[in-house]
């Protein structure tokens, strides 16, 4: 919770079975990442993530991850995280996302992170595909 340091040293990412309340596995995706704050549906059908600026790629019926890739110098943890980074998968095929005060676009074929603008955080996307962040207190929207 807020308020206390975390007693774990890096983030955990586990699948848990709702039928028996009971956890089915648990893996560290990215070691010595602090907090996995993003998991989606990717274009390939299995989950991305983000840890501390490294985005993952986990095949949740080998329960192992595929690979990895360092998108960003993330900074050092320092007390707790209260939320990170946000990914969605545009209809153009390409994955939009925000963290570390920036927005950018992962190719889904080459992991490459491409910076389209500084000052961004938060991430939602409309049917039409019209991506809104904010910066500061403002809301802002981007059409690919």
């Amino acid at each position: 919770g807020l308020g206390i340091k975390p007693s774990n040293k890096e983030a955990v990412l586990f699948g848990w079975d709702l039928v028996t309340a009971k956890k089915t596995f648990e893996i560290t995706p990215v070691p010595d990442a602090a907090a996995i704050t993003c998991l989606i549906e990717g274009p390939d059908g299995n989950v991305w993530g983000i840890a501390d600026g490294v985005l993952f790629i986990f095949d949740v019926k080998q329960q192992k991850v595929l690979s990895k890739h360092k998108l960003y110098e993330y900074p050092p943890f320092k007390s707790h995280i209260w939320r990170s980074a946000f990914l969605v998968l545009h209809p153009n095929g390409q994955i939009y996302g925000t963290d570390n005060n920036q927005l950018f676009k992962i190719d889904p074929i080459t992991k490459t992170c491409t910076l389209i603008a500084e000052d961004a955080a938060l991430l939602a996307m409309d049917k039409k595909g019209i991506l809104y962040f904010k910066r500061k207190t403002n809301l802002w929207s981007y059409q690919p």
